[in-house]
């Protein structure tokens, strides 16, 4: 700890932080306000907090990892990170202030004990991973409009995540585990739209048009209805599947829909099945519906718009 009190002396810092397996209550970089380099705070026994609430840029990464019993760290000032924002595997860490990140090449916060994770001013960002924070509440990125890569939000204890301004994700956009998700901006997806192991009861995504390869919606255990009316295209394959209180997919659903270029796969206890007259498969199209539902005239009414096999039974 010693030499961490030396390093508080110089505000402005270049070179290299590494912070490896220290012991104490708290780690106090208050007096550094510009890091050009890479900060990395990790395995450490730290009781309480770390303080880096003058750092406004940090040029390389900021890795904050396995940190079993940090509670807090004070970034409150911290404005842009040229690298990867990387704040993982810190299981008791209730609190992170990091109010005015603006930007940050990637963001990861991942297995901590944060209820509310509130990231208002990041607008753009390669990738986003937030998983395993097991009390989250809400997600918010209430201003950011475009990833550039991969979106992965994974069990966060049925959170609620708001991306209310998201417009694009050029990677895979990837949510399980949540009680509600806002995506009402949502225009493209360049790689996989996968919503699964959710607890919603509506998926909604009014704007979106493309997906550019598979859509897989399964294992939403409430789920009672979908509303994507202006998705034109699947690049690849359709998987709606495990649902079990999704009873109805009509023309609604997915109003503008017109091309599915893979197979497509539909298992739930669906009672109706209704697609417009514009929409081609161009591969298989495979369905298992309740018993009620009439397989027999499903067949035939959509055979015409399906480039390979239909098949359809009742379970």
């Amino acid at each position: 700890m010693g030499q961490v009190k030396y390093l508080n002396e110089c505000p402005r810092f270049s070179g290299n932080i590494n912070i490896v397996s220290v012991f104490g209550d708290v780690i106090d970089l208050s007096n550094i306000t510009e890091i050009n380099g890479s900060l990395t705070i990790s395995s450490s026994s730290l009781q309480k907090s770390i303080y880096l609430n003058s750092v406004t840029s940090i040029s390389g990464d900021l890795v904050i990892t396995n940190n079993n019993l940090l509670q807090s760290i004070d970034l409150s000032n911290l404005l842009t990170v040229g690298g990867a924002f990387d704040v993982s595997g810190n299981f008791d860490l209730n609190s992170l202030k990091v109010q005015n990140l603006e930007e940050t090449q990637f963001f990861r916060l991942s297995e901590s004990a944060i209820v509310s994770i509130n990231i208002p001013n990041l607008k753009q960002i390669s990738s986003l991973e937030i998983k395993g924070n097991t009390v989250a509440g809400t997600i918010s990125f209430p201003s950011l409009s475009r990833i550039n890569g991969d979106l992965t939000i994974n069990n966060n204890n049925n959170a609620i995540a708001q991306l209310s301004k998201l417009e694009s994700v050029n990677g895979q956009f990837n949510i399980r585990g949540l009680g509600e998700i806002q995506i009402d901006s949502l225009t493209s997806i360049k790689s996989s739209f996968n919503i699964v192991g959710n607890s919603f009861q509506k998926l909604s995504a009014p704007v979106l048009v493309s997906s550019n390869w598979d859509i897989s919606i399964s294992g939403n255990k409430m789920l009672e209805s979908l509303s994507l009316p202006n998705l034109e295209t699947v690049g690849n394959n359709l998987s709606i599947l495990g649902n079990p209180f999704l009873s109805s997919i009509g023309t609604d659903s997915f109003a503008s829909l017109n091309q599915v270029s893979g197979n497509s796969f539909l298992s739930s206890q669906f009672d109706t099945l209704e697609f417009n007259k514009k929409l081609r498969f161009g591969g298989s199209l495979r369905v298992e519906a309740s018993p009620k539902f009439n397989c027999k005239y499903f067949v035939t009414l959509i055979s015409p718009q399906v480039a390979s096999t239909v098949t359809c039974k009742n379970s």
